[in-house]
């Protein structure tokens, strides 16, 4: 989990649906699910084509040894249009809670621009739009962060009151009893180690800070990390409760609780991201002493390549895992026009990639619905402001 600056002032806020047909797209944009015939060993890297002027299809190779079976084209079937909003949170499958933004106050020399943060509740079945009745919060506003525990039973809940520190509890989903954890933190980085533990980085000012365990009383202990490479963890993942991380030199490493020295998974790592499921890491690697060129390749918990590179490109941008683990959404930029640009999503099941747009290039995290049939992307708009996409997938 990551905090995101509030960036954007002069908001304004509408919706508006637009219907995607799959025999309509034309271009780069349309999206064709490639698979190899059977019997044909997949190729061993990815590559493009520049698109037909017959068929403009971009197509990309599949990871290999992935399952061959026959799988339909990944249609995008609607696209929900969210002028100057970004998404806060998914409350079901249909429902979204968004955040407007707007600039009160234009910036000066010496005095920060100020703004109203309003939160509005967006059915996309209807394309409707519902103000949620005073939540204003004003530049002073608390921010509530929240993470599910793998079988939805807890919610592990961190409640900034500035940019620096936040209050943490957990919540009974059942009950709807609210517990506090003691302590403060810097940082918002952690995730659930399995249904009944959280592991929360604190952060420090100074130092790395605490590694918490917390369990769901809202107790903790303190784990340590035999790591002189590691001064901050700014990003943890979990699987088969172990606790990965990457360290100053962009090594991908796991320790376990009761062990505090760790293991190498794999080097010159800029990002990784666990499947839900803990079977998958996602992981953007560069070639050593280029950090310009990003792959995205994907891992086994122990540290075995699973195929070939499913992405390159110069930057990776975002890497979003679906929440039943059968899809990857990632985004790269680019240089070249003809490489690996915009948005695109990998199948774990059939080890296929497929395009969904060259101009995607997100300025907040993927998000997926809670089913995995929804996506949302946030880009930059034409105003230098924001629009979020709801994409529609059948």
């Amino acid at each position: 989990m990551y905090k995101m600056s509030r960036r954007f002032g002069a908001l304004t806020f509408s919706l508006s649906l637009v219907t995607v047909l799959s025999g309509c797209q034309s271009g780069p944009d349309k999206i064709t699910l490639v698979n190899p015939p059977p019997n044909q060993t997949p190729p061993s890297s990815v590559t493009t084509s520049k698109p037909s002027s017959a068929t403009g299809d971009r197509k990309l190779t599949v990871v290999d040894g992935a399952a061959q079976s026959v799988t339909p084209e990944a249609i995008v079937d609607r696209i929900h249009r969210l002028e100057e909003a970004h998404i806060e949170k998914w409350l079901s499958d249909d429902e979204i809670q968004v955040e407007i933004v707007k600039q009160i106050k234009p910036a000066t020399a010496t005095v920060e621009a100020k703004y109203t943060y309003t939160s509005a509740v967006v059915e996309l079945a209807q394309d409707q739009v519902q103000n949620i009745a005073d939540s204003k919060k004003g530049n002073n506003q608390v921010t509530l962060h929240e993470q599910p525990s793998p079988d939805g039973k807890l919610v592990f809940i961190q409640k900034w009151k500035d940019k620096y520190s936040a209050s943490n509890f957990i919540r009974d989903v059942q009950s709807g009893t609210l517990t506090p954890v003691p302590g403060d933190n810097y940082m918002e980085v952690g995730e659930w180690l399995d249904n009944k533990t959280y592991v929360l980085a604190a952060g420090s000012t100074s130092g790395r800070g605490e590694i918490r365990r917390i369990s769901a009383d809202g107790s903790y202990t303190m784990l340590e990390l035999n790591d002189a490479d590691t001064e901050v963890l700014n990003h943890i993942g979990t699987s088969g409760g172990r606790i990965y991380y990457t360290d100053n030199y962009h090594q991908l490493k796991a320790f376990e609780p009761d062990h505090s020295t760790p293991i190498l998974i794999a080097k010159n790592i800029g990002d990784f991201q666990i499947s839900p499921d803990g079977q998958w890491i996602a992981v953007a690697t560069f070639m050593a002493n280029d950090k310009g060129n990003t792959q995205i390749l994907i891992y086994t918990p122990s540290g075995q390549i699973q195929g070939s590179m499913i992405g390159k490109g110069d930057m990776m941008l975002y890497l979003a895992w679906s929440p039943n683990s059968q899809k990857l959404a990632f985004a790269l930029y680019s240089e070249e026009k003809s490489g690996m640009n915009g948005l695109y999503i990998y199948d774990s099941g059939t080890g296929s990639v497929s395009p969904l747009g060259p101009t995607y290039y997100p300025v907040y995290p993927l998000n997926w619905s809670p089913s995995g049939r929804r996506l949302g992307v946030t880009m930059q708009n034409e105003n230098s402001g924001i629009v979020t996409q709801i994409l529609d997938f059948k």
